[in-house]
């Protein structure tokens, strides 16, 4: 007679439990990845959340984005004003309008940053006369001091191909080939984008000049920069004012300039800030720290680090400004500038920079040394994390030979700015600021200039 016997079965029974949990584990998986699978990936958590300005509208990055324009257009658009007045020293207190309307056109193959395109540059110039000649300075307080029109700043047949540019028209002007990134955040002409070079003929914008460019990536971030533009007196500042950058002209009696400039980037290009958002009052941001629980990238506003060395050359008949009716052959300029990062215990990021040049040719130069430097923090107060304190200074050393109407010697001129960029959105700016120059004129006649302003800047 068969008899139960229940601890032979315990084997058994523990046998088909496991094989059971097995069979639940497996579906209990694939029940989650299904689940998975439906939800939107999420980033690494370890990953810091990058922030950036707000959109500001339109929300498209471009004007030919907005309009749909086809990929072989290109348009892009920007506005400037520039209010100022004069509030102690110089020759007399006065105000000052001047605003910049630019239009950006391309056309071409391939995409804006590859391929082919011919390119343009217009602007529209209005404004009080110019502020600087009004007050006694010889340098430009403001970036868009030049006389009033419908300016073709530029035309050009285009190549590029990764790193590398190819540049080549009949209108095309030096302020890319000598000037450095930084300088754009500043106002005041003597530090803003062309070295304050005075030689006679040079196609600084808005005038321009028949030339080619090449921009030559020689290794990781080390790049050549070369240009050689036409000098003519009939395409220069004065002579050339009422064509607004509309001739087109070449003679066998012009002359050549050559720019020759180094770059090297030691770091990546637009690398975040880091930050600390505040646990208690999460619209703030404190100063990144080891400690953070909720640590966050900033996008940077400032200009990457970045060291230049370069040299300008000239080969016309530069009149000598102690006789004019003698000329010189050539003329020269050499510069250096270097952008680097700076530890401070404000803000979020910082940039430290400075620039020197050098003109080698005082009988002809009027400017034979340029001394400038500057500051820029990003997020110097905790609830503005993409505001910006600017700080500028500049001394322009002048030519002994150089003299003032009354037949004085004339020394130097030199500025000091202070500005903060309130970051409206990713294309409003406005930067209220004030100016003090000294040796307004650089005769020494002249009180010290002290001159607030707002620059308003709107891209789209």
């Amino acid at each position: 007679m068969y008899r139960s016997c229940p601890a032979c079965h315990r084997p058994v029974l523990r046998l088909v439990m496991e094989r059971l949990r097995r069979r639940l584990t497996a579906v209990a998986t694939g029940v989650a990845l299904l689940g998975a699978a439906a939800l939107p990936l999420r980033a690494d958590p370890a990953e810091p959340e990058l922030l950036t300005p707000p959109k500001g509208p339109p929300l498209s990055d471009n004007l030919g984005q907005a309009l749909d324009l086809p990929p072989w257009f290109g348009l892009a658009a920007g506005y400037t004003a520039e209010p100022m007045g004069n509030t102690a020293g110089g020759l007399v207190r006065t105000g000052s309008w001047a605003d910049q309307l630019d239009l950006e056109v391309s056309v071409g193959s391939g995409s804006d940053q590859d391929g082919w395109r011919l390119r343009a540059s217009l602007a529209n110039l209005l404004g009080t006369p110019p502020f600087n000649r009004q007050i006694g300075t010889l340098f430009p307080l403001q970036q868009v001091s030049n006389p009033q029109g419908f300016w073709l700043q530029g035309l050009w047949l285009e190549h590029q191909r990764g790193d590398l540019v190819l540049r080549a028209g009949d209108n095309l002007n030096l302020n890319a080939s000598v000037g450095a990134p930084v300088y754009e955040w500043y106002v005041n002409g003597m530090i803003n984008d062309t070295l304050n070079l005075a030689l006679p003929g040079l196609p600084l914008a808005p005038w321009n000049s028949l030339g080619a460019t090449a921009d030559l990536p020689l290794a990781p971030g080390l790049s050549a920069h070369y240009g050689a533009f036409q000098l003519s007196s009939l395409r220069a500042p004065g002579r050339a004012d009422a064509f607004r950058g509309w001739r087109f002209n070449a003679d066998r009696n012009d002359g050549v300039v050559q720019a020759l400039r180094l770059d090297w980037s030691p770091g990546p290009s637009g690398a975040p800030l880091a930050a600390c958002r505040d646990p208690e009052a999460p619209w703030l941001l404190q100063r990144a720290r080891a400690d953070c629980p909720d640590p966050v990238q900033l996008a940077s506003q400032l200009p990457d680090p970045l060291v230049q060395l370069g040299a300008l050359s000239g080969s016309w008949t530069f009149p000598q400004l102690a006789n004019p009716r003698r000329v010189e052959r050539n003329a020269n300029v050499l510069f250096a500038h270097a952008t680097v990062p700076l530890a401070l215990p404000v803000g979020h990021g910082s940039r430290l920079w400075a620039t020197g040049v050098a003109g080698l040719e005082p009988a002809v130069n009027p400017v034979t040394s340029m001394l400038m430097g500057g500051l820029l923090v990003q997020g110097p107060l905790p609830h503005r994390p993409f505001d910006q304190l600017v700080l500028g200074l500049a001394r322009t050393g002048l030519s002994p030979d150089l003299r003032d109407s009354g037949g004085r010697p004339l020394s130097s001129e030199s500025a000091v700015e202070v500005d903060y960029i309130l970051r409206l959105n990713s294309k409003l700016a406005l930067q209220p600021g004030v100016q003090w120059i000294l040796n307004p004129g650089g005769s020494g006649r002249l009180a010290d200039v002290v001159a607030p302003g707002l620059q308003i800047s709107l891209t789209f």
